[in-house]
């Protein structure tokens, strides 16, 4: 369990610098790059990926270890909350998919409504 703490601590600094140097499977940083094009033809501007919203600072991270690998369960100040799914590849913990908490697999960042804000998803 020791790894596990230790890679969280490492993720809670990454997400609170929003960077995509956080440690991500080549899956989620080839949709990462995918929405990053998507919302470049925004009008609106575009959304902080890692949290699908506008401020994404101050966060509280708890973690839960699975037999795939963990997640990080975030919720920030503002009440969003998110889980990053993480999976073990080469020895390594690595983010795989973010779902908005409590509501599955529909609203992974891989569906059709990967941008959509948690909140615009009924609980």
């Amino acid at each position: 369990m020791e790894p596990f703490i230790d890679v969280l601590e490492g993720a809670r600094l990454r997400v609170r610098s929003v960077s995509l140097a956080t440690p991500e499977t080549p899956r989620l940083a080839a949709r990462m790059t995918e929405l990053i094009k998507i919302q470049s033809g925004y009008k609106t501007g575009t959304v902080d990926l890692w949290c699908r919203c506008q401020d994404g600072s101050g966060q509280t991270i708890t973690g839960e270890v699975t037999t795939d690998g963990g997640i990080a369960h975030v919720t920030w100040d503002t009440g969003l909350k998110m889980d990053f799914l993480m999976v073990v590849q080469d020895g390594s913990l690595l983010v795989d998919d973010t779902q908005c908490t409590g509501l599955g697999p529909t609203t992974s960042i891989y569906g059709p409504e990967g941008l959509d804000p948690c909140a615009l998803h009924p609980s």
